[in-house]
C-alpha cells in the first residue's frame, strides 16, 4: 500500500514524505529547538519548504536549508522580505497570501487564513507580515493541514467543508515564554470543524499536559477523529485512499 510520511521534530516542525518520494519541511526550526532530536546536518535535502509566519521558532533554519540545498520556500510577503535580505535567490522564495494556490511537481500547496501576526526583527526594524495556514494536497489527493500559530476562528469550519483535510496538525499549547493562541479545549474544537481523521498535536513545551489535554477533548468533541501523539523523531505513515475525499474546490 503507498503510504505518505511524516515525521514530528518537535514544536511545529515536521518532515513529509510524499508517496513519490518528495520531501516536505513544514515550519523547519530544528538549531535550539530543545524537542527536536536531530541536528540541522542530519536533515536529507528538501524539495520544498514552507513556513508559516516569521517567528524565530517557525521561520527557524528555513533560510540555511534554502540556501544549502537551493530549494524553494513557500511563505508570507514578510519572511519573503527578510530571505531576500538573507541572500536567498528569488526564483527561491514563493511568495503567498491567503486564498492562493501552487503548483509543485504534482502537488497542491494552498495557504489558507490564520489569525496570528508575521513579526520579525531586523536589526532596529521589524518586518510583518500575514501568517499563514497550510493545505497540502499530495499527489494522490492526501490532504493535510498545518495550522501555524492560528487561534480559533469560525473559518475553520468553512476550510473543513471546502477543502477536506485528512491529517491536521494542530498547536495546542505555547512556546516556551509565550503564551498560548490556542487551548487544547479550542484545538480539539477546531479539528471537530475541520472535520479531521488523523489529528496531531504540535506548539506546547517538553513536559507539558497539553497534548493529554488535547486527547481528552477531542474525544468528548470529536470521537470520529483518531488523535496521534507523536514522540520527537517519530513517523507516522497515512494510507492513501484509491478513492480520496475531494475537496469542494479545485
Amino acid at each position: 500500500m503507498i503510504k505518505v510520511g511524516l515525521r514530528y521534530l518537535g514544536n511545529s516542525a515536521f518532515e513529509m514524505i510524499t508517496e513519490r518520494g518528495l520531501r516536505i519541511y513544514m515550519d523547519p526550526h530544528i538549531q535550539g529547538n530543545e524537542l527536536c532530536p536531530v541536528v540541522l546536518d542530519d536533515l536529507l535535502p528538501p524539495d520544498l519548504i514552507l513556513v508559516s509566519h516569521g517567528a524565530k521558532d517557525h521561520m527557524g533554519d528555513a533560510p540555511e536549508l534554502s540556501r544549502r540545498f537551493r530549494c524553494p520556500v513557500v511563505c508570507d510577503p514578510g519572511v519573503a522580505h527578510y530571505l531576500r535580505n538573507q541572500g536567498i535567490m528569488e526564483n527561491q522564495i514563493i511568495l503567498m497570501v491567503w486564498g492562493m494556490v501552487w503548483s509543485f511537481r504534482g502537488l497542491k500547496i494552498r495557504a489558507v487564513e490564520s489569525k496570528h501576526i508575521s513579526f520579525l526583527r531586523e536589526g532596529p526594524s521589524a518586518i510583518t507580515g500575514l501568517s499563514l495556514g497550510f493545505i497540502i494536497t499530495t499527489e494522490s489527493g492526501l490532504n493535510l493541514y498545518h495550522s501555524g500559530d492560528t487561534s480559533i476562528f469560525s473559518d475553520l469550519k468553512l476550510f473543513g467543508r471546502l477543502y477536506r483535510p485528512d491529517v491536521g496538525c494542530i498547536l495546542v499549547g505555547n512556546y516556551p515564554g509565550a503564551l498560548a493562541e490556542l487551548s487544547p479545549e479550542e484545538a480539539a474544537l477546531a479539528a471537530k470543524w475541520l472535520g479531521l481523521k488523523w489529528a496531531i498535536p504540535m506548539h506546547y513545551e517538553k513536559g507539558s499536559t497539553e497534548p493529554h489535554r488535547f486527547m481528552k477533548a477531542l474525544k468528548r468533541l470529536s470521537p470520529k477523529t483518531k488523535a496521534l501523539l507523536l514522540e520527537p523523531g517519530q513517523w507516522q505513515y497515512f494510507p492513501v485512499r484509491k478513492s480520496p475525499r475531494r475537496s469542494l474546490l479545485p
